[in-house]
């Protein structure tokens, strides 16, 4: 889970399956899958999604095995991850990694441990917590 901060419109959550330093938006490469300032991206812009807020918690559910991607804002999805239907990406592959992004003023929490999440993962997920 993490929480959109002050500059929510500049914010990016995601994973990436690089673990490197990533100089320009993380979504911008081929490496990565990321819901930043109300698109997605994936080697660059990828579709507009739910554009988001200062103090919206945002979400991000991944099925490791399927290759699948949701994001989630508030407790409410891009698909039903639960179901494995209405994932925004489904051809992550690699070793994958929790990545934020602020490009400005902003900040980006991030909360794996189930006691730290603001909602329940969904039915079938586990909290990332290391």
């Amino acid at each position: 889970t993490k929480d959109a901060g002050a500059s929510a419109l500049s914010v990016g959550v995601g994973v990436t399956n690089t673990p490197n330093s990533i100089a320009s938006n993380f979504g911008d490469s081929i490496t990565a899958w990321a819901w930043y300032s109300g698109t997605y991206w994936h080697n660059g812009p990828d579709g507009a999604a739910v554009a988001f807020t200062v103090g919206d918690v945002l979400q991000v559910a991944v099925d490791i095995p399927g290759g699948k991607i949701w994001f989630g804002k508030n407790n409410t999805w891009s698909g039903d991850p639960a179901a494995g239907t209405g994932a925004a990406f489904s051809d992550l592959s690699g070793e994958i990694l929790p990545v934020g992004s602020v490009n400005s003023s902003g900040i980006v929490t991030y909360h794996g441990a189930a006691s730290n999440q603001g909602f329940a993962a969904p039915s079938g997920f586990v909290p990332w917590s290391s």
